[in-house]
């Protein structure tokens, strides 16, 4: 069996947090900057060692609503996963034709809970 090298990629992901209280969504974001000081290792099945980055943080609030409407708070995060997505792999007979083509793909759980 081989393959090529791995594709080194970014991938970037936007997370939207809302809440009805200031204090809460104050609690969120400082988990939030504690788990990405300064990176969070990212495992996944095919590399150990993918590195996370808290790119950008954006308050989406508005304030200034009437009596009888819900206050609503919005923050929302974009992370920067550095990591790589495997190659496909060939298995090669004697005679140099490919009698099998591999490759698989998996993004299920990408964040370890602490």
């Amino acid at each position: 069996m081989f393959s090529l090298a791995p594709k080194a990629v970014n991938l970037l992901y936007d997370v939207n947090v809302w809440s009805k209280y200031k204090s809460d969504i104050d609690q969120m974001s400082e988990q939030m900057h504690l788990k990405f000081h300064p990176s969070i290792r990212i495992v996944t099945s095919y590399n150990k060692y993918s590195q996370g980055f808290l790119v950008q943080e954006t308050d989406q609030s508005s304030v200034d609503l009437g009596d009888k409407e819900d206050r609503v708070l919005r923050r929302s995060y974009s992370f920067k996963l550095q990591t790589y997505i495997p190659s496909p792999q060939f298995l090669l007979t004697s005679t140099g034709k490919i009698e099998t083509f591999n490759t698989e793909l998996e993004l299920t759980k990408l964040i370890n809970e602490c």
